[in-house]
């Protein structure tokens, strides 16, 4: 009886509606000494120019007086936000996918501890 029923009901709201958690456990690394290896996130993320950006270097021709006043680089274009600021709102698509109302408390609140420590 529960098929035929569960059926009717996503057919009546306009979709599929299936009711389904997965939990897949990642198998452990073969080697794991290995995983110590892999570089830092910083070396990742550095950026190293490449050869045929070292050999074929822009030219900027101006008057040296000009050069001498003008920043290439504004150090505060990727600086953090000013202190208050917030970030906008998620679209309501997005904000859907935010919602943690299946999490249980204790999960919220091992999280919200795992948060406060890596904060520091």
């Amino acid at each position: 009886g529960q098929g035929p029923q569960g059926a009717e009901v996503g057919k009546a709201a306009g979709g599929l509606i299936i009711d389904c958690k997965y939990g897949n456990e990642l198998p452990k690394p073969p080697v794991p000494k290995l995983l110590k290896a892999l570089p830092t996130v910083e070396r990742l993320c550095q950026y190293q120019p490449t050869s045929l950006e070292l050999d074929h270097r822009p030219f900027l021709l101006s008057e040296q007086e000009l050069l001498s006043r003008v920043e290439f680089v504004d150090p505060d274009a990727y600086g953090a936000p000013p202190g208050g600021s917030m970030p906008p709102p998620p679209p309501p698509q997005d904000a859907v996918l935010l919602k943690d109302d299946d999490v249980s408390t204790v999960a919220k609140e091992a999280e919200a501890k795992r948060r406060r420590l890596t904060e520091k």
